[in-house]
């Protein structure tokens, strides 16, 4: 029985998708990274909302006053 020719692939297309595996892996892996940094800085986040229960106007982020009147330097 002789070679299916179906699936034959060149030296250069084997080559191509080698390339193309290795730039997916390296995306892949950033990827991975920036998850675990985002996941990370939500939990610092949470600890540190936790810490300031008593004052959630703070965190909340609406302003409880007018605008402050800081005097313009001259």
């Amino acid at each position: 029985m002789g070679m299916d020719s179906r699936f034959f692939v060149t030296r250069e297309e084997f080559n191509n998708l080698h390339v193309d595996l290795k730039q997916l892996q390296h995306v892949q892996n950033t990827h991975a990274e920036k998850l675990l940094r985002l996941d990370r800085r939500q939990i610092d986040d949470a600890a540190i909302k936790a810490a300031w229960p008593p004052f959630p106007n703070i965190l909340g982020g609406t302003p409880q006053h007018g605008k402050l009147g800081f005097p313009r330097p001259t």
